[in-house]
């Protein structure tokens, strides 16, 4: 017995070296065909004739052969070769890594040749759609939708009408898991006016309403309309999934209505499609449906049999590379090392083609930098600029102040020696009508001593603050001290004609500013308009400009200055020598 073991064990050995010959010799001989014979080979093998190992050969050296200075055709094909092994991976092998990195493969080719995208984003929603029917989770169906409308769109953009009218069917069932039918609106509007009279397109639309009538418990209706897109497309492989799609709508129409009998005939008819093309995820929905239909119809056997075959193929589904055998896991083992000799064959190039790019990128980068910093110093000087013409706008201002206050000081003197001299004029007319000798008019010193009362007790009035900042401001505009670095409080408050202290308290309480921050805004006013006056003062630096003003270190007038106006000194004296230039 047991030398019969080890026969049979070396005649297994002896056919799996065989089979590994044959595929590595039928890879050596394909890798001599062009990209298009490979995809069509491959697709044949994969899909029709359940060979995808073979399948998966063809498509890998198709995808191999991509390089970026090809032609578009060629990378065209490149990417098929890439949409292939996804499809391999994904439903042959279930291998959802694998499958979703040929697939960012895909992506990454048809964006740089500008089209085919459409046909990528379909897949990607496919591959959502497809997890979360396996797994129930509703979470990848949202990422579908959101990858079935954006093919939509491309697809529409670049004429593929297949993959457009593809992504609105999946679009549609995913809308319906997800209770949103109300998502997909705009996409349904601009679709029912394309070929209207297509059959494909009568398909799509009929599915839209159907499900919506089944979602809104209008079965009959739901009913009808999936009994009218039988026979509107072709009775062939390509459109096996149509026809399963319709049974699977119509066995959830009878279970809503309680019709259990024509509901697990209708699965039954969609099982047998699902089998004639390895359909493994229509398959897993099947055979849970199934089980719940002989449930609610009373068939306890037939309802553990079909749970028993959802969770038996389910794990399959989800554990495929466990559990495959050790030379399929082997020829996949090769097919990736073959991949990465193949890779590496090109390695120079790619090298070369990153150098080159990697170069071109940093020059690029610089002169982003530049353009950048150049359009930021443009944005600066442009705010210098408006922040010097607000200053000069505030220079003028100040000086029409000053000549008003002077109109009216001249004004009140005027108006003070007319009052003098008609008193005089009055007391003179008084004397002679009294034959007294005239007298000059006493002088009233009780203001006066009233005003100093009050100085002493620090409660000045209103008035006498006014006064009072009147005087400070006429020696601050006319007094040359006040210029002189050690002009103090002291200085002014004997310019003024009052006490020290009350020019502290006249100063704070009038402007909000104590006696040096006061004393400054005088000297940067005087500075601007030395700056701006190049004729008698272009000859002076910007350190002697501040001492010319009363400024002892330059850092001190820089922050004044700044301060002051927004600007530095030498920002400010560059603008009004442009200035005066133009």
């Amino acid at each position: 017995m047991r030398f019969k073991i080890f026969i049979l064990l070396g005649v297994l050995s002896l056919l799996a070296s065989a089979q590994s010959v044959t595929q590595t010799e039928a890879y050596r001989r394909w890798t001599q065909l062009p990209s298009d014979t490979l995809i069509a080979m491959g697709s044949e093998f994969a899909e029709l004739q359940n060979k995808p190992d073979s399948g998966l050969i063809c498509f890998t050296i198709a995808a191999s052969r991509y390089k970026p200075e090809m032609s578009k055709q060629e990378k065209r094909s490149c990417a098929q070769g890439y949409i292939g092994k996804w499809f391999v991976y994904f439903f042959c092998y279930f291998d959802h890594s694998q499958a979703f990195e040929n697939l960012l493969h895909a992506q990454e080719i048809t964006q740089s040749i500008g089209e085919g995208v459409g046909r990528v984003y379909l897949n990607f929603g496919c591959t959502y759609q497809t997890l979360s029917e396996q797994s129930g989770d509703l979470r990848p169906d949202s990422l579908a939708l959101d990858y079935y409308q954006k093919s939509y769109w491309q697809s529409k953009h670049e004429g593929d009408t297949v993959s457009l009218r593809m992504a609105m069917a999946n679009m549609i069932t995913v809308a319906y898991s997800l209770r949103n039918m109300g998502a997909i609106g705009r996409e349904l509007a601009d679709y029912r006016q394309i070929d209207k009279n297509s059959s494909a397109t009568r398909f799509n639309i009929l599915l839209y309403q159907g499900l919506k009538h089944l979602q809104e418990g209008k079965l009959q209706e739901a009913l009808n309309d999936f009994d009218q897109q039988d026979g509107l497309l072709k009775q062939d492989i390509g459109h096996t999934r149509y026809n399963y799609i319709i049974f699977a709508n119509k066995a959830r129409v009878y279970t809503q209505m309680g019709d259990y009998a024509h509901a697990i005939d209708m699965a039954k008819q969609a099982e047998q499609i699902a089998n004639q093309i390895e359909m493994k995820d229509a398959r897993l929905e099947l055979y849970g449906m199934l089980g719940d239909l002989y449930a609610k119809a009373g068939n306890n056997e037939r309802a553990e049999y079909y749970k028993n075959r959802y969770f038996q193929l389910k794990d399959s589904l989800l554990n495929y590379q466990q559990v495959a055998g050790v030379e399929e896991l082997r020829f996949m083992g090769e097919m990736k090392r073959v991949d990465k000799q193949l890779q590496e064959m090109d390695h120079q190039r790619y090298v070369q083609s990153i150098v080159i790019k990697t170069v071109l990128g940093i020059a690029a980068i610089i002169l982003l930098s530049m353009l950048i910093v150049w359009r930021k110093n443009r944005q600066l000087r442009q705010r210098n600029e408006m922040l010097y013409q607000k200053n000069v706008e505030m220079l003028e201002r100040e000086e029409q102040y000053r000549a008003q206050r002077r109109e009216l000081k001249q004004a009140e003197e005027q108006a003070r020696r007319q009052a003098e001299e008609q008193a005089q004029l009055l007391a003179e007319e008084r004397a002679k009508n009294q034959h007294v000798e005239p007298v000059s008019a006493p002088v009233d010193d009780a203001p006066m001593t009233e005003v100093h009362q009050k100085y002493k007790s620090s409660s000045l009035d209103e008035e006498t603050k006014q006064e009072l900042m009147a005087c400070i401001r006429d020696v601050m505009e006319n007094a040359p001290e006040v210029y002189s670095p050690e002009f103090s409080a002291q200085q002014l408050a004997t310019l003024a004609g009052a006490k020290y202290n009350y020019i502290s308290q006249v100063i704070n309480e009038t402007t909000g500013k104590n006696f040096n921050a006061f004393v400054n805004e005088y000297r940067i006013i005087e500075a601007c308009r030395r700056i701006n006056d190049p004729q008698n003062f272009g000859h002076l630096t910007i350190e002697a400009v501040g001492n010319s003003v009363g400024f002892k270190s330059r850092t001190t007038f820089i922050q004044a200055f700044k301060k002051f106006t927004g600007l530095t000194p030498s920002e400010y004296q560059r603008i009004a020598r442009e200035k005066t230039e133009k």
